[in-house]
Order: structure tokens, then sequence, then C-alpha cells
């Protein structure tokens, strides 16, 4: 019998406190990387949806500054360049503006849980003859998160 005590004596291994303990360890660096990731996530949706926009607030004055006139706009004189957003709300459209007439060229929805704040500008007008703009704040919000796109008077788009 004492053989068969010191034979389980001295093997070596780990004892099922120490395994538990391991294991809660990993288990709160996992719950705290998740949180963190998630949080991360979200200010990139903030990030992302804003550079979307400066990405069509640049094709309007793009087109509007090169006088690319879509085939909505045949006959008739092109004025310029919009984008237009629904606010509150995560609606925003690129359109073309000829003739008197407003067409929709691309309409996109911001990522969910991110909006349009409110203060924004609900249209930003690119003119075709002068290059101009309309003088806009939007403000893009969600998660905690803001992101502000100015465009001046004069077409330079700008975020804070």
């Amino acid at each position: 019998m004492k053989q068969y005590l010191r034979q389980f004596s001295t093997e070596k291994g780990f004892t099922l406190i120490e395994l538990l303990v391991v294991f809660a360890i990993i288990g709160i660096l996992t719950g705290v990387g998740m949180a963190s990731y998630a949080s991360f996530a979200n200010g990139q949706s903030v990030q992302s949806a804003s550079a979307d926009m400066v990405n069509t607030l640049s094709t309007a004055k793009s087109r509007a500054l090169s006088h690319v006139k879509p085939p909505e706009c045949a006959g008739r004189t092109l004025s310029g360049y919009e984008v237009v957003l629904t606010i509150p709300g995560p609606e925003y459209a690129l359109q073309v503006v000829c003739g008197g007439n407003t067409y929709r060229i691309k309409a996109q929805d911001l990522p969910s849980g991110v909006t349009f704040g409110t203060g924004s500008a609900t249209r930003v007008f690119f003119n075709v003859s002068s290059g101009s703009s309309t003088p806009a704040s939007l403000i893009i919000t969600g998660y905690g998160k803001n992101k502000t796109i100015t465009v001046s008077t004069t077409g330079n788009i700008g975020t804070n």
C-alpha cells in the first residue's frame, strides 16, 4: 500500500485548482478582448461612413468641375451636381441637376447604427460654371462617436 501511495505522490502534473485558475484567467482575458474589439469595430463604422461620404462629395465636385454630363441630361444644360441627405436618417444620394430637373445617380445608406446628426446640411451643391459649392457642415454620428465633414464655398472638403 505504501508503495502505491508513493507512486502517486511522485507523479508530476497540475491539480484541479490550478487548471481552474488558468481557465478562469483565459475566460476573463477573452471577455475583455471581445469588448474592446466590439468598441473598435463600432468606431470604425463611423470612420468608414465618413470616408464614404467624403468620397461621394468628391465625386460630385469632380464631375461638376469636369462637366461630366450623364445621359439623363441629353439636350439640357448641366447646372451641377448635388449630394442630398436624409436628416435624421442614414440615406444620402448623388444627383445631377440639369435643365431645372434633378436626376438621382446613386443612393446609399450609412452603416447600421450610424446616422446624420441634427444640424447637418440637407444638401450640398457643386456648381458647374464656377466650381463653387454651398458651404455645409455634415455630422455623422453613431455609437457615441461623431465625425464632422465641412465643405467650403470654394468646394474644399475636410473632416474633423
